[in-house]
C-alpha cells in the first residue's frame, strides 16, 4: 500500500462515523461539487500531520536500530527480512532468532 493510500485512511478515520450506515466511508475523502459528508479539513489535517509525524519517528528508531543517524547512510547491506521465506526468496539475511 503506498503512502497515498494511507494518507486517504487517516484523513478520514476520525470522520468515518459520519458517513455510516448511508454512505461509503470513501465518500468522506473523494470530492464531489455537492458533497453529503463534508470532509472537516481542520481535524483532517491535524490527522495526516499526527500521522506524518509517527513515521518520521518510526524511520528515526529504524534507523537507530541498524546503527545509522541518516537516512542517506543506509546501504545495500542494510535490507533483512523477519521471515526466513522472504529472506530466502529477497536474497536477504535473516534477521529473526537463528534456532527457531
Amino acid at each position: 500500500m503506498g503512502l497515498a493510500t494511507h494518507a486517504m485512511f487517516v484523513l478520514a478515520h476520525r470522520q468515518i462515523s459520519s458517513a455510516l450506515p448511508f454512505h461509503p466511508p470513501a465518500d468522506v475523502v473523494f470530492y464531489r461539487a455537492d458533497p453529503k459528508i463534508p470532509l472537516n479539513r481542520d481535524q483532517a489535517a491535524e490527522s495526516l500531520t499526527h500521522f506524518l509525524e509517527s513515521c518520521r519517528a518510526e524511520r528515526t528508531i529504524a534507523l537507530r536500530t541498524m546503527g545509522h543517524r541518516r537516512i542517506t547512510d543506509l546501504g545495500p547491506r542494510d535490507p533483512c527480512a523477519l521471515e526466513p521465506e522472504m529472506a530466502r526468496r529477497a536474497r536477504v539475511p535473516y534477521a529473526g532468532d537463528p534456532v527457531g
